[in-house]
Order: C-alpha cells, then sequence, then structure tokens
C-alpha cells in the first residue's frame, strides 16, 4: 500500500503556520451549528403553534359563550342581567371544565352580550326602514 504524504510548505506563509484541521472536527462543529438553529427555529415555530392552537381554543370557547348567552337570554327573557350573567357564567365554566379564570368568562360573556344587542340593533333598525 502506498502512503502518500503532504508536504507542509505549501502552508507556510511569510512564518505563519496554517493548521490542518480534521475533517471530522469540521463535521462536528456543522452538526452542532445546525442542531442550534434547528432548536432556536423549533422553539419559534412551537411558540407560534401554541398561540395558534390558543387563538383557535377561543374561538371555539366564544361560540360557546355566545350559545350560552342566546340560551340563557330565551329562558330568562327581558331584565334579570345580573342573574343571566351569574347562570351563564356558570354554565360555561362547568363546560369548560374551569380551564377559564372568571375574569375570561366575564370577557366573553361581556363580548357575546354586546354581539348579541348590536345584532338586534341592526335587525330592529332595518325592520323600522322596512315598514315606513
Amino acid at each position: 500500500m502506498e502512503r502518500i504524504y503532504c508536504d507542509p510548505r505549501p502552508f507556510i506563509k511569510e512564518g505563519v503556520k496554517y493548521m490542518i484541521i480534521p475533517q471530522e472536527l469540521i463535521t462536528e462543529f456543522l452538526t452542532i451549528i445546525v442542531q442550534i438553529i434547528i432548536a432556536v427555529v423549533g422553539g419559534f415555530v412551537m411558540n407560534y403553534l401554541r398561540t395558534k392552537i390558543g387563538s383557535e381554543k377561543m374561538k371555539q370557547y366564544y361560540e360557546l359563550a355566545k350559545t350560552v348567552v342566546t340560551a340563557t337570554e330565551q329562558t330568562f327573557g327581558g331584565g334579570n342581567g345580573s342573574d343571566k350573567k351569574d347562570e351563564s357564567r356558570q354554565i360555561l365554566k362547568h363546560l369548560t371544565n374551569n380551564k377559564l379564570s372568571d375574569d375570561q368568562i366575564d370577557r366573553l360573556i361581556e363580548s357575546s352580550v354586546y354581539e348579541m344587542n348590536t345584532l338586534l340593533k341592526i335587525n330592529g333598525l332595518k325592520e323600522k326602514g322596512k315598514s315606513m
């Protein structure tokens, strides 16, 4: 078997010696860099997905709150605002298995009531406009 020797003279320039880096060291270094990049990008992707899933979950909770508020309104009728809110709060706590805080539930209920009242006002105005 013939051995090949490398002449070190081409690697010497004006008294400075260049170090020959083994390919295994370069490969390991690049592997570590790629792993770090994957970890950082993966962290951003996971954070985005958690946020997106959280948004989707809140949309589902909001739709649930609208349904509960509408049902409570039909059950209790006009007036009795605090009773309806308490009833809606209890129902939402039960349906969400206490996954939402009281503050989150109150916000969902208030948003649902606001949307319902806005739709009723718009429909009421449209009906008055039609009858005139």
